[in-house]
């Protein structure tokens, strides 16, 4: 491109692969699949998973282990953080962003990651969920909605990342409830 050598993004990741953390990779990995917000040049999860599977050279394993991990539909980096958490303490795989449309209007919300059989919707909220007048109030209904159609929303920040033992208990109590 204007006499600059280019590479794909997934040749890119692998050449970089060694530089970064696991977790970093998925999150560019998912980012490169995402069917929204992730990158201009969309890969889909099929392809990317056929052509780490056949790439050889330096990163090229480290690819592999981190598309292992990668999900569609992944919309934020914080959701690769929380789908990454909740793998590793063994809970169930989530799906990620849920779509639940408000029988009222007709207009659909998507629950960041969610255990649908369960009706229990996990929601991360950066900075600009309390920030942004927007934002705050895009999150209010759809809380308003997904709790009307009888989901349990639980709500979690970067802390939740770091030291996860209250979100893990509201998803216990939400995980039991349900059960009863």
């Amino acid at each position: 491109l204007h006499g600059v050598t280019m590479v794909d993004p997934l040749t890119a990741l692998q050449e970089i692969a060694v530089g970064l953390t696991l977790d970093e990779l998925v999150i560019a990995v998912d980012s490169l699949v995402a069917d929204r917000f992730g990158t201009a040049w969309r890969i889909p999860m099929t392809e990317v998973r056929e052509r780490a599977a056949k790439a050889r050279g330096r990163g090229a394993s480290r690819l592999r282990d981190a598309v292992a991990l990668a999900r569609e539909r992944v919309w934020s980096p914080q959701e690769t953080q929380m789908h990454l958490l909740l793998m590793r303490c063994g809970r169930p795989v989530t799906a990620m962003n849920h779509e639940v449309v408000d029988p009222t209007t007709g207009i659909a919300y998507y629950a960041d990651l969610a255990y649908p059989d369960r009706r229990i919707a996990i929601e991360y909220d950066g900075g600009d969920h309390l920030t942004s007048p927007d934002r705050v109030k895009h999150d209010h209904h759809k809380s308003a909605v997904l709790t009307a159609e009888g989901w349990t929303v639980i709500r979690v920040h970067a802390e939740d990342l770091h030291e996860p033992t209250d979100f893990f208990l509201r998803l216990d109590a939400a995980w039991g409830a349900e059960a009863a």
